[in-house]
């Protein structure tokens, strides 16, 4: 509810590199595997859908993204309104817990970015995502570090918007 809203309206600046990075990483992760191009992509948690649209814009053919916030769904569905219309997202509400059957065994690529950790039963989680991942399909989860010190958190918080400074 106004928790999403407020991530939301926080989360949308340009400074933000996660989903760059994040992609990044998945292109030397599946290199030897042709990459991001032509695949099939989930991903658990999209929030704002910044990975999602990265990850189309590297080549990805399909990219779903699952979350469990009506809020972000409606956010998503009306920001990426043209791709979804042109068939290359799509966005669901619901939970990694409780995938739909239709996802079985359906994703090249599994992402889970920044969500693990809000998780209650992780390995439940994780099991889902793999359940959703084809026989060679792929799983990546890319989570936030709890050993980080004062100084790279306080440099992280500097180039964030004072919404979401709680947050972190």
């Amino acid at each position: 509810g106004n928790d999403a809203v407020r991530y939301n309206t926080a989360c949308d600046y340009p400074e933000n590199s996660d989903p760059g990075l994040v992609v990044e990483e998945l292109r030397q992760s599946l290199q030897r595997r042709g990459g991001i191009e032509g695949k099939r992509v989930l991903e658990i948690g999209p929030g704002p859908g910044y990975l999602c649209r990265e990850l189309m814009n590297a080549g990805a053919a399909f990219v779903v993204g699952v979350d469990p916030s009506q809020e972000m769904i409606r956010n998503v569905r009306d920001k990426y309104n043209n791709q979804i219309i042109e068939g290359k997202m799509r966005f669901v509400s619901g939970s990694v817990y409780d995938l739909p059957k239709e996802f079985e065994d359906e994703f090249d690529l599994v992402v889970c970015q920044n969500s693990l950790h809000q998780l209650f039963d992780p390995l439940r989680a994780l099991s889902g995502m793999v359940k959703a991942a084809r026989g060679s399909g792929e799983v990546h989860v890319f989570d936030f570090r709890r050993d980080i010190d004062q100084d790279l958190l306080v440099a992280r918080i500097g180039y964030t918007k004072k919404e979401i400074w709680q947050d972190l």
